[in-house]
């Protein structure tokens, strides 16, 4: 055999092994992957992303895809005249914001019938109804 060959399964054994513990942890949980951004405007990248979540269901986890769209979010904000504000990491939104972030994501996505209704998450957006149901998949 190739010491090339060699090389590429002994680095596919190690990269299992570290894994090995979180695959064990996680099994059978509920993991949510943001799609989102340059995942979605590279095609390598989202070939990758489609073979990771397919992994990530194989080794046994619940893997939940969400929908991503802050740089174009951010890119319309900016065209109406407002400045796109962060508190640590997570977008602040106001009515405004969540109107053009409404229309920004139901125009990306290609999934109407599992774009999430906006309108209905307009106040809180974690709600206890949303922790509820991630607790039932968990189940």
């Amino acid at each position: 055999m190739d010491e090339i060959y060699k090389d590429k399964y002994l680095h596919k054994a190690e990269v299992l092994i570290e894994a090995l513990p979180y695959i064990q942890k996680f099994n059978r949980k509920v993991i949510v992957v943001k799609y989102g951004g340059s995942a979605m405007a590279d095609e390598e990248l989202k070939r990758n992303v489609i073979k990771d979540v397919t992994l990530l269901k194989l080794v046994g986890f619940k893997p939940i895809v969400v929908h991503g769209g802050g740089k174009d979010i951010s890119n319309w904000v900016k065209k109406v005249g407002k400045e796109a504000q962060f508190i640590n990491g997570l977008r602040v939104t106001d009515d405004e914001t969540m109107e053009i972030a409404e229309m920004v994501l139901s125009k990306e996505s290609e999934f109407q019938e599992r774009t999430a209704d906006f309108s209905r998450l307009r106040k809180n957006i974690l709600t206890d109804r949303i922790l509820a149901m991630l607790e039932k998949l968990q189940a």
